[in-house]
């Protein structure tokens, strides 16, 4: 049976095969001239898309190959189709890839968690089965007076742990004006910030997060990546 399914990792301005990098399933990576743009892309008979570690890891990896032998788009997770569908979906954008891959040439995207403090350390805001610092034990009868003061700290305490996530998105901000910013994206998470960046530049934010991690005592940052550029290309499915 022929291979009629490729899967498409990312559009790449690599004019030329990754080496002997291997995609899902462990089919080969081929880069093929599809639809006005180079597709990094593997062929199959059947592939059974389960969005396992492996799998992503592999997407990924495929997709970092081809950022360290040029500029890369990825594309969403699950891009499976026949190889005539895959171009012709690529020629409808292939004016909009080429702008990206120009975009994101030598960039990569570096992200950025910031949670509260006090969710590691409950004494910071105060817990049923401890008393916040300072505050003075509670006498019989006035419990709830106890618990609004508890209330009280643990609204003060959110709100100067989301005015220190905020000074930290401007502080790297500053460095990346190209920036994605998401507040409250689940809970127990203040933002998470994409930034991108030059290559050159990752270690500079490092250093930022670093000195910041020093003063703003409210918050835990975590930076992550380098990445391939998720958060600033749309790839073919805008």
């Amino acid at each position: 049976m022929a291979e009629s399914l490729v899967y498409c990792y990312a559009v790449t301005d690599a004019a030329h095969d990754l080496g002997d990098l291997r995609g899902l399933d462990d089919a080969p990576v081929l880069v093929r001239f599809l639809g006005g743009v180079h597709a990094a892309l593997s062929r199959h008979r059947d592939l059974v898309l389960g969005a396992s570690t492996d799998q992503l890891l592999r997407c990924a990896a495929v997709t970092d190959s081809a950022m360290e032998h040029g500029s890369a788009v990825p594309l969403r997770f699950g891009t499976l189709m026949e190889e005539d569908q895959l171009a012709a979906l690529l020629a409808q954008r292939a004016e909009e890839l080429r702008a990206d891959l120009h975009f994101v040439r030598g960039r990569v995207e570096v992200g950025l968690r910031v949670t509260s403090a006090s969710t590691e350390d409950p004494a910071t805001v105060g817990s049923p089965g401890r008393m916040p610092r300072g505050d003075p034990a509670p006498q019989p009868g006035d419990g709830r007076e106890h618990m609004r003061r508890l209330q009280r700290r643990e609204r003060e305490s959110t709100s100067a742990s989301e005015l220190a996530a905020d000074r930290c998105h401007e502080r790297l901000a500053q460095h990346a004006p190209t920036h994605r910013l998401w507040r409250r994206p689940r809970e127990g998470v203040l933002l998470t910030a994409a930034y991108l960046v030059e290559r050159a530049q990752v270690d500079e934010l490092a250093a930022v997060v670093d000195e910041l991690e020093r003063h703003e005592t409210t918050v835990r940052l975590a930076l992550t990546g380098p990445w391939a550029p998720y958060s600033f290309v749309g790839g073919i499915d805008r």
